[in-house]
């Protein structure tokens, strides 16, 4: 397996937080993220970070400590058996009005370029319909994960919404668990239809 898998940050292996990640003492893997990344590593996929990250353009965080924070969290990944090609992220607000902010596609294409990603054979995986819509516009199939700001009770709407949506799953291990599935061309067992850890967000910061 060589297929490339664009992650979000916040929701999916990482705690999302109302103030936002502004340092290492904030950054808090979620539950089974670590071996999630372990097995997409294990199986070959090439793993690249794709994230909005406006704690930067509000003056939260300056681009040099976020840098160090990512390196921190690589090393505990790779610590961990898993592997990341790169981190891409977005430091505007939403009222920047910016190419790389998720819903847009920018990151995405910024990793074709990075990486020589074939786009239409990457998947994102993602906790919000931003996330999806990025791949939608980028080519990419997505998984939606459940440990971040989407919720159980809206995930049969966001499936009717982005047909590109593979499955919805309740965290990221469970994602590596299809992902990996899907690529051996067995059929993916059934996911999951209730959070495995219950990091509802409802109205968490939009990174």
């Amino acid at each position: 397996m060589s297929s490339t898998v664009f992650l979000d940050r916040d929701g999916v292996i990482n705690a999302n937080r109302a103030d936002y990640v502004k340092r290492w003492e904030e950054f808090q893997f979620l539950p089974r993220a670590l071996e999630g990344l372990a097995l997409l590593t294990a199986h070959g996929c090439r793993l690249v970070i794709v994230t909005n990250q406006s704690v930067v353009g509000r003056g939260l965080v300056s681009s040099a400590a976020l840098d160090e924070m990512h390196a921190r969290m690589l090393a505990v990944i790779a610590r961990h058996g898993g592997q990341v090609s790169g981190v891409l992220y977005c430091p505007h607000t939403p009222d920047d009005e910016c190419v790389c902010r998720k819903p847009r596609p920018g990151l995405l294409l910024q990793a074709r370029e990075r990486f020589d990603v074939e786009l239409t054979d990457a998947i994102v995986v993602g906790d919000h319909p931003t996330d999806l819509e990025a791949g939608r516009r980028a080519g990419c199939r997505s998984l939606l994960v459940l440990s971040g700001r989407s919720e159980h009770a809206t995930a049969a709407r966001i499936l009717d919404d982005y047909p590109e949506c593979g499955a919805v799953v309740p965290d990221l291990l469970a994602a590596a668990e299809w992902i990996v599935t899907q690529s051996a061309g067995r059929p993916a067992p059934i996911p999951e239809r209730e959070p495995a850890v219950p990091f509802a967000t409802a109205g968490s910061a939009r990174p």
